[in-house]
């Protein structure tokens, strides 16, 4: 029997506009849940960003991020 697996390999510089493209990329493996997918990271990035922000001393995520 023949086993099939989709591997993704990604190597980026770890800016804004590559992961953006990553995560477009990642799109073509969930073909019509494109909205599901998405809502799911905004939930993920919204729990990380709960914990840096309070990890971090109130004045300090205001730093700029390349883009």
């Amino acid at each position: 029997m023949a086993i099939i697996r989709n591997k993704l390999s990604i190597e980026i510089e770890p800016t804004v506009p590559e992961v953006c493209a990553v995560i477009s990329a990642v799109m073509a493996y969930y073909p019509g849940q494109e909205v599901k997918v998405l809502e799911g990271i905004r939930e993920s990035l919204s729990k990380r960003i709960a914990e840096i922000n309070s990890l971090e001393p109130s004045g300090d995520s205001d730093k700029e991020v390349e883009a």
